[in-house]
């Protein structure tokens, strides 16, 4: 399912459905299923009717299968703090995003 951002999480299938009720319809693409990471990547449908009449459709999605990685940059974890208050500081990266343009 798609976020509110919308990028998916999981691998997604596509499916195309089409309907021609004059000729009849002759085909229809496939399922495609989406299982590698990749931003707005398009999944073309194809239908066409018995009369030799075709239609194409683009769909976009984002998939990011991995979540981000967490660092924890300070303390170092062989200090031995006696305070009331500590401050962490760290990293979060997403490895997606490094390799995308």
């Amino acid at each position: 399912m798609r976020n509110e951002l919308g990028w998916h999480r999981d691998e997604v299938s596509v499916s195309f459905k089409a309907i021609d009720r004059l000729s009849g319809l002759a085909s229809t693409s496939p399922a495609v299923v989406l299982n590698s990471e990749g931003r707005e990547q398009i999944v073309t449908g194809m239908a066409t009717d018995r009369a030799g009449n075709r239609a194409d459709l683009e769909v976009s999605l984002n998939l990011d299968l991995h979540p981000p990685i967490l660092r924890i940059l300070g303390p170092n974890s062989d200090v031995t703090l006696n305070t009331p208050s500590l401050t962490i500081t760290g990293s979060a990266i997403d490895p997606f995003l490094v390799w995308m343009p």
